[in-house]
């Protein structure tokens, strides 16, 4: 992608950077930095690197011009014709990068592209990605024993 496509999708990006960086600065904030493409601090979970005392927040930004693009469980684990690692993959090579720093650690994928509903049986998905979530993710994170908050 080149041109305005691209230059869409750091505009957009950069919004979502200098929220997240607003939602994080507060009187007596524990935020040190916040910084954009920094592959120096792990790579495919760049996009924007928000470091405080105790924590460390790595997100990838994913904005798509269709907006009824949607992300499906084939999509976010096989590899698209650019690249040879699936964004799956990606995300999870970078948290290994990251994963013996100090603190908190939180990896986030951000994007316009919503969670897709249909099952893709040919491809060995016989659920949805938003079956998934509904089903496995949301109630995982809710179980008392895996429950963060």
């Amino acid at each position: 992608m080149g041109g305005i496509e691209a230059q869409s999708g750091f505009y957009y990006q950069n919004v979502v950077g200098a929220l997240r960086a607003l939602d994080l600065i507060e009187l007596g904030s524990p935020l040190v930095s916040v910084s954009f493409d920094n592959p120096n601090k792990a790579e495919s979970i760049d996009d924007i690197v928000a470091e405080g005392v105790g924590f460390a927040e790595f997100t990838q930004v994913k904005w798509a011009e269709d907006g009824d693009s949607t992300f499906t469980l084939a999509n976010l684990t096989s590899t698209d014709s650019s690249d040879s690692k699936s964004l799956l993959r990606k995300i999870a090579e970078g948290f290994c990068q990251i994963q013996n720093l100090d603190g908190t650690k939180q990896v986030i994928l951000y994007s316009t592209r919503g969670a897709g509903t249909n099952a893709l049986p040919s491809k060995g998905f016989h659920k949805s990605l938003n079956s998934f979530i509904t089903e496995f993710q949301i109630p995982f994170r809710q179980e008392p024993l895996y429950a963060s908050d």
